[in-house]
């Protein structure tokens, strides 16, 4: 995921500073937070609600995204960037514009 989020950034030309959020597959929160400290993304940025639901596989990106909605942290034009990956080793990434 790490690889993922970087080159999201890297082909767009954007940074951190130009997200308001970035939402990763909750898996679990070691692995979130060793993804967060690979790429430097601010914590602040980062949403995370895997200790509140737990692994809740595909359905945790949708989820997340939601609850980041409804808390103000993913307002109307803001850029969000989902990244996510699956068995079998395949993982994908997702710039929004709200």
């Amino acid at each position: 995921m790490s690889e993922a989020i970087i080159e999201s950034l890297e082909t767009t030309g954007l940074t951190f500073d130009d997200l308001a959020l970035l939402i990763p597959h909750q898996a679990n929160l070691r692995m979130l937070e060793e993804i967060v400290r690979r790429v430097g993304a601010p914590q602040d940025k980062v949403f995370v609600n895997v200790e509140e639901y737990g692994n809740m596989a595909s359905a945790c990106l949708p989820i997340a995204l939601d609850q980041a909605r409804r808390q103000g942290r993913a307002p109307e034009g803001a850029l969000v960037l989902l990244v996510a990956f699956g068995s079998g080793f395949v993982w994908a990434s997702a710039l929004l514009r709200m």
